[in-house]
């Protein structure tokens, strides 16, 4: 999961870097967007920190906190992209688009699915609504690239965020926080340098 949702997220995006910073500079200031789509799992099923550099290379079996890991590090990329690139006038947000009615639960037995239906998933529109909001809103703004969008549409401090280890993961050291983006991104690039 890592592979896909934090390595070859960031390489398509970053073979996307020329022609994004042309948008940025023939268009309005915060117009020229990247959206990362993370998940309400990043903080409810990623380990302490979002991210075990320790068991990232060898993989786990535990397949939700793999797919948790794998989403807080979709946030980390985000967070180190608006670092690197707001410069550029690219705004970098990542969005949570809520618990959804959604194939993503195929599988799940089906009493769990009946209480989840009836107590936490939503319809899909309502996922809609937040990729529209990060892609689209004017509240999006260069000041606040590297914001996470929760649903339905709404930009959600750091301070307010219920798992404050994983802000301080993603912060860069030069912000005291723990460097995780940094971090994964050369993890990233070591990954698929090989193959570029």
């Amino acid at each position: 999961m890592i592979g896909f949702h934090c390595i070859a997220t960031l390489l398509f995006t970053q073979l996307l870097v020329p022609q994004l910073r042309a948008a940025a500079a023939a268009s309005p200031a915060g117009q020229t967007r990247v959206v990362w789509t993370s998940s309400g799992l990043a903080e409810a099923g990623s380990p302490p920190g979002g991210i075990d550099f320790e068991v990232l290379d060898k993989g786990t079996t535990k397949a939700l906190q793999n797919y948790g890991a794998s989403k807080a590090g979709t946030w980390f990329l985000s967070r180190e992209f608006a670092r690197r690139y707001k410069k550029d006038g690219i705004v970098s947000v990542c969005l949570n688009p809520g618990y959804l009615k959604t194939a993503s639960f195929n599988g799940t037995p089906a009493l769990v699915m009946f209480v989840m239906n009836r107590v936490m998933l939503s319809e899909p529109i309502f996922g809609a609504y937040t990729e529209l909001f990060a892609g689209l809103s004017p509240e999006v703004t260069l000041e606040n690239s590297g914001a996470y969008i929760i649903p339905w549409g709404r930009i959600r401090a750091n301070e307010a965020t219920p798992r404050q280890d994983l802000i301080k993961a993603g912060d860069s050291i030069e912000e005291g926080g723990l460097g995780y983006g940094g971090k994964l991104w050369t993890w990233c690039e070591e990954k698929w340098a090989p193959y570029v």
